[in-house]
């Protein structure tokens, strides 16, 4: 990871710094600057006033204990409360949401990581900075900004997921002709998908492969030869037409007689 920035503030504060848990504070502050955090005072107040002005310098008096610090940063108008208290041997590292509470915690040993308080590179000032660097972002940033990042991620795959969100339906087709043939109050059923199925049903009403629409409408007694009434499907326009019915047609039916020559053998 690249430091850069952090010589520079060294070299800002260089006037300030009065302990070995100053450096450790002034690089937590360049890392969390460098996570886009940025500093609104010292204190622990967990809400965002519209007076705080964001900044990447520390602000004044942010190491007047140098036993007891607390640190105020803002992303995207959340706080996030730094805390740094000095025990005998160690100095233990809070870093806070205050938003979900949750946190993460360090602890240092500043005699064995600050060598110096006096310098001009961040070299001068700690024996390894780059773990230095490197344990912060694990265990102090990644803990908190990585959960953000999971949430973030999973509420975008939860809008782009085809088994969550209904794709736009189309519209159904409106049939672009007139059918007499269609019910009018079920426009979209198709009027020939009941026929023969009381061929296939040993407990179906009749009906049979010559359905009629409206069975309401029908004469036993029209003499035979005429068409149907409007409605009964399967008999072309103008055909001949036969009811089944041994009281349509009184007289033999020339269907009936034999076909000429039908005695010939020779034939």
């Amino acid at each position: 990871m690249s430091n850069f920035g952090l010589d520079l503030l060294l070299e800002s504060q260089k006037a300030n710094i009065k302990s070995k848990n100053d450096i450790v504070v002034i690089i937590l502050h360049w890392m969390l600057c460098k996570n886009d955090l940025r500093n609104v005072g010292i204190g622990d107040s967990k809400f965002y006033n519209e007076n705080d002005r964001p900044s990447e310098l520390l602000p004044e008096g942010w190491n007047q204990d140098s036993s007891a610090y607390s640190l105020r940063y803002m992303l995207d108008k959340n706080i996030y409360l730094l805390y740094a208290n000095s025990t005998s041997d160690s100095l233990v590292v809070n870093l806070i949401d205050a938003k979900t509470l949750q946190s993460s915690s360090l602890a240092f040993d500043v005699n064995a990581i600050v060598k110096s308080t006096t310098g001009r590179t961040i070299d001068d000032f700690v024996s390894s900075s780059e773990d230095l660097i490197k344990r912060i972002g694990d265990e102090i940033v990644k803990p908190i900004f990585k959960k953000d990042e999971k949430k973030a991620k999973t509420s975008e795959e939860s809008t782009s997921n085809p088994l969550l969100v209904r794709p736009p339906q189309r519209p159904p087709m409106i049939p672009s002709f007139y059918d007499s043939r269609r019910d009018p109050l079920n426009p979209f059923i198709d009027p020939l998908r009941d026929i023969g199925r009381g061929d296939l049903d040993p407990l179906g009403r009749g009906g049979g492969m010559l359905f009629q629409s409206n069975p309401s409408r029908y004469h036993p007694g029209r003499l035979g030869g005429l068409p149907p009434d409007p409605g009964v499907l399967g008999i072309p326009p103008g055909a001949r037409y036969d009811p089944p019915n041994p009281l349509g047609r009184l007289n033999p039916d020339n269907d009936h007689l034999p076909p000429p020559g039908y005695d010939d053998m020779f034939m």
